[in-house]
């Protein structure tokens, strides 16, 4: 039996959204339901060697993407966003691709474990990428892009995409203790924002995440409280849809 054929068994999930949605009030409700690896990292559990070989596989790609890169204007809010260089923010979000999918080959890391779930996971770095990153000015970095994407479609058993109408997610930002890029920006630039990322989700879902193998939920976190939504996730999780 193979490792990939063994370990079948664990359900890989992502929890998707944009600012405001409740993925973090949902999360600590699925832990409430005993589901294992909520919020998973993948840096705790991979060995320094393991590190080290991912940024070697890595750095040789990021430095043709810098090389090939031209200078091209950047959504308004994307400034905003940058408490990182952008850049610097590039290239974590691509070691922490390809780690994933290094630890993932290595039967271990998924033995004993009956769920794994996401937050700002996967999907959400290749989103991430494909909004502010590189693909569009350089032809490596677009063929690496989709060559990940692929990679983490044969994992991803299930996504979850929570769901909110653009004044609610705008009033519960607003309302949130800590900082946030839409704080910063006015209407207009917010509700790009969200559109931004709503298409942006859209693309690699339909493109890269469609087949069978991963199954798809969608909430409304407006209409339920998050008591019912953590049910009916835990249920989805587990049993499929």
């Amino acid at each position: 039996m193979s490792l990939e054929q063994k370990y079948t068994d664990t359900i890989i999930c992502e929890i998707l959204g944009l600012a405001g949605v409740g993925k973090s009030s949902l999360l600590t409700e699925l832990k409430q339901h005993n589901l294992e690896n909520v919020g998973i990292s993948f840096s705790n559990h991979a060995s320094y060697p393991l590190k080290l070989n991912v940024i070697s596989k890595v750095l040789p790609v990021y430095l043709k993407i810098l090389m090939e890169r031209k200078v091209e204007n950047r959504p308004v809010y994307a400034l905003h966003n940058a408490k990182q260089d952008p850049m610097l923010i590039e290239l974590k979000n691509m070691i922490y691709l390809q780690l994933g999918i290094e630890l993932f080959s290595r039967g271990r890391f998924l033995q004993g474990k009956r769920t794994i779930i996401f937050d700002q996971g996967p999907v959400f770095k290749l989103v991430w990428l494909y909004l502010f990153g590189s693909i569009r000015y350089s032809e490596t970095a677009m063929q690496w892009w989709h060559d990940m994407a692929n990679e983490w479609a044969k994992h991803l058993t299930r996504c979850v995409f929570l769901t909110a109408s653009v004044p609610v997610l705008l009033e519960r930002v607003y309302n949130r203790e800590s900082n946030h890029t839409l704080k910063t920006l006015s209407t207009k630039d917010c509700n790009h924002f969200f559109l931004d990322y709503q298409e942006a989700f859209d693309f690699i879902m339909e493109k890269h995440f469609s087949s069978q193998k991963t199954q798809h939920l969608i909430v409304n976190t407006e209409t339920n409280d998050i008591k019912a939504v953590g049910t009916k996730v835990a249920q989805f999780i587990i049993a499929g849809g």
